[in-house]
């Protein structure tokens, strides 16, 4: 079974017609071939600087209209980006193995005509986002190919310098594309394989309500989890 993630961010006053139309309602129909991860991108909604409470009362009211629209929690796992701190942690390691010229290229931060050094970084925390899960695909955009394809160049040379760690991500069609993305003609290792090296064990999924976490075990390279 392929492992699919996606996110969604918590802003507004509500999920829209077009939240549910073009990314939510996939979500419900893929949760019976895939194992799904789908999460609340509360991180990410820092870079609009929104008032604290009501980024926490959005991230709780997102929830319940994903529940609402489809989302089932037992088919899938459902979470606060927040809650996972590894999220931030790896995204910290990615940046620094991403080139600044690398980053510089990607064309939604030119758009928004520059901003803060989070704007900037976006797409390394993104590029967390879908690793540390070992996700075989991610439903994307046409506007999110460029940071799907950073994704896969991040992961590939972690993978190159520390080990075997990371699944190359693919973007959603139904399925994994079987064409791998490549940048600059470079072509990596084909969509859901790792680069090279044995299998590692799949990450512990999120903590469920009343959970806690275990101690956690002696790493040796970065972020080897």
């Amino acid at each position: 079974m392929n492992r699919v993630l996606s996110g969604i961010r918590p802003t507004g006053e509500s999920f829209q017609l077009g939240n549910y139309v073009g990314a939510v309602r996939h979500w419900a129909a893929m949760q019976d071939e895939n194992d799904c991860f789908f999460f609340l991108a509360d991180l990410h909604a820092l870079t609009d600087t929104p008032e604290p409470d009501k980024l926490r009362r959005r991230t709780r009211e997102s929830v319940a209209e994903l529940l609402a629209m489809g989302v089932d929690p037992v088919r899938s796992t459902v979470f606060a980006q927040s809650h996972v701190p590894e999220h931030a942690e790896l995204s910290w390691v990615l940046g620094c193995i991403t080139g600044f010229g690398e980053a510089s290229r990607m064309t939604q931060f030119k758009e928004k005509g520059g901003g803060s050094v989070g704007l900037f970084t976006y797409p390394v925390l993104q590029a967390a986002d879908i690793l540390m899960y070992q996700a075989h695909a991610v439903p994307i955009g046409e506007d999110q190919r460029q940071h799907l394809e950073l994704t896969r160049d991040l992961g590939q040379r972690f993978n190159a310098r520390y080990g075997d760690t990371f699944t190359l991500p693919a973007a959603y069609a139904g399925r994994p594309i079987a064409t791998p993305i490549s940048r600059r003609g470079i072509s990596p290792a084909p969509a859901g394989r790792r680069a090279r090296g044995p299998s590692p064990s799949s990450p512990p999924r999120p903590l469920r309500p009343g959970q806690r976490r275990p101690p956690a075990p002696r790493r040796g390279a970065p972020c080897r989890r």
